[in-house]
């Protein structure tokens, strides 16, 4: 009978727990914070890839056009 891997989860926290102690929640947090970054990372290729399109003559739109104005914002 196969286990249902969710209910491990627990289980292996405790183990996390007992040989990592409060790093277990620094290397989270820094897991988390680095995930942040690579979004941000492609989110900024947006603008990036729309210049690349030869046919979109307009002002960008969508999810581009909130980018573009977060970038323009931030300088």
């Amino acid at each position: 009978m196969t286990r249902n891997p969710l209910r491990d989860i627990p289980h292996y926290l405790r183990v996390f727990q007992t040989y990592l102690g409060a790093r277990m929640y620094l290397v989270f947090g820094l897991t988390l914070v680095a995930v942040v970054a690579e979004g941000v990372g492609l989110l900024m290729l947006l603008p990036l890839l729309a210049g690349l399109d030869d046919s979109a003559g307009g002002e960008p739109t969508g999810v581009a056009a909130i980018v573009q104005d977060g970038l323009a914002w931030l300088g």
